[in-house]
């Protein structure tokens, strides 16, 4: 979207102007919610989630060099600092990173991983879970009756009606009393997750990373302070499956990025979901015309439990260029990467054993916790407005589409000269 008018250079500042106040409006509610959580995690929980971004690789095409970019990859092994000549045209094995920060418990968490993962619900729900799980199992950890959870709006991971509904879960298996979950606004960064991912990248492109075991170390020596526990063993499990029957079918839910999910009063076993714009949108939530006062998107809690997705093998052409970097690569780097090769293996760490008491739900509770710890302040499932709300044009809505046209513009005259 260019302006050739005085009059749409006026009507796209107003809009840029409203985007950022809303912007800013959303971030300062955010601080609220991170502070609070820290002075008092027996009041809420706030969690920041995030997964790492692409990695490039030019690939040539008869006699055309095409860029392209791994989503979700920031990191490819083995690398060496400074890059061997020819290495960025070699397909490398990509390795994505999704971290979470907990302000509540102080607690910061790196899942690495190989592709054969890809980014989907089952994938980001199994490891919400998995820190849930191990977060309620320390003994005389502090729980909270409210959730608060901020992330990205991808589809593929959380903006979608099976990680909603797994919102509702939370609640109908007594883990919580009131979840929200906000989404991020689009162009807009995590602040201290991609503060991390800086770091982490840092780390990596400074260093020698020749095996998997390696870049798990990196992903704790990167970190001066506040170093983050790096996890490698978790259980993926086929979540939209077990939920999806379930589920109410719902649509255009993509449009907002404030969702809270409370208790029928009159009906304790029943979830609603309520929407609004943003976190800063004036008033409170809602339901559509047809159910003002909210939907049920998970109609029950589903029998018995998911299935558990194993999958630790790669893809042929996910490492068919490793030999390639060998000359490169001393003894024991080659080694490990041929042994990689004959299994397509990259250990046995993805698939561990699940504890018995891993879908326990009563055990987790937040009623049982709460029963061994009577002296726990309960606190009313409400927020001070540290912050107020800044009111926006409506036609903020319409930005979106003028901030992703400007993006793919970036990006197609930034690959155009390099291709030249």
């Amino acid at each position: 979207m260019l302006a050739r008018t005085a009059t749409e250079r006026n009507q796209i500042a107003k809009l840029m102007r409203a985007h950022t106040s809303k912007m800013r409006a959303d971030r300062a509610k955010f601080y609220a919610r991170r502070t609070h959580a820290g002075v008092n995690p027996n009041l809420q929980w706030t969690i920041l989630s995030d997964s790492t971004s692409g990695y490039i690789y030019i690939s040539n095409f008869f006699f055309f060099n095409i860029v392209l970019i791994f989503f979700h990859f920031s990191f490819a092994l083995p690398h060496i600092s400074p890059l061997p000549k020819g290495w960025g045209s070699i397909r490398r094995l990509p390795i994505g990173v999704f971290g979470l920060i907990n302000y509540a418990l102080g607690y910061r968490a790196l899942y690495p991983y190989p592709p054969e993962w890809p980014q989907t619900p089952n994938f980001t729900i199994s490891l919400m879970y998995n820190h849930f799980y191990r977060m309620f199992s320390i003994p005389d950890h502090p729980r909270a009756p409210e959730l608060n959870e901020t992330s990205d709006g991808s589809p593929k991971e959380y903006k979608n009606s099976v990680y909603l509904a797994f919102a509702a879960l939370k609640i109908i298996i007594g883990w919580f009393e009131r979840v929200n979950h906000f989404f991020l606004g689009p162009g807009h960064s995590h602040e201290e997750q991609d503060g991390i991912w800086h770091v982490l990248k840092n780390g990596f492109y400074q260093s020698r990373v020749g095996t998997f075991a390696r870049f798990v170390t990196l992903c704790t020596q990167a970190f001066q302070t506040a170093k983050p526990e790096v996890i490698t063993k978790f259980p993926v499990f086929d979540w939209e499956t077990w939920l999806r029957p379930w589920m109410l079918a719902i649509h255009h839910h993509s449009k907002w990025r404030a969702f809270q999910f409370t208790r029928l009063p009159h009906n304790p076993n029943a979830v609603l979901m309520k929407w609004k714009e943003c976190e800063s949108t004036p008033g409170d939530f809602h339901g559509s015309a047809s159910h003002p006062d909210g939907i049920e998107l998970l109609l029950e809690l589903p029998s018995g439990t998911p299935n558990r997705i194993i999958s630790q093998y790669f893809r042929p052409h996910d490492i068919a260029d490793i030999p390639k970097c060998f000359n490169d690569l001393n003894p024991d780097e080659r080694m490990y990467w041929e042994e990689v090769l004959n299994e397509s293996m990259l250990s046995d760490n993805t698939s561990p054993p699940v504890p018995d008491d891993y879908f326990d739900f009563d055990r987790l509770s937040y009623n049982t916790w709460h029963t061994a710890h009577p002296d726990t302040f309960q606190h009313p499932l409400t927020m001070p407005t540290t912050f107020p709300a800044i009111d926006v044009d409506e036609t903020i809505g319409n930005f979106f589409f003028f901030s992703f046209t400007i993006y793919i513009y970036i990006i197609f005259f930034y690959f155009f000269f390099i291709l030249l």
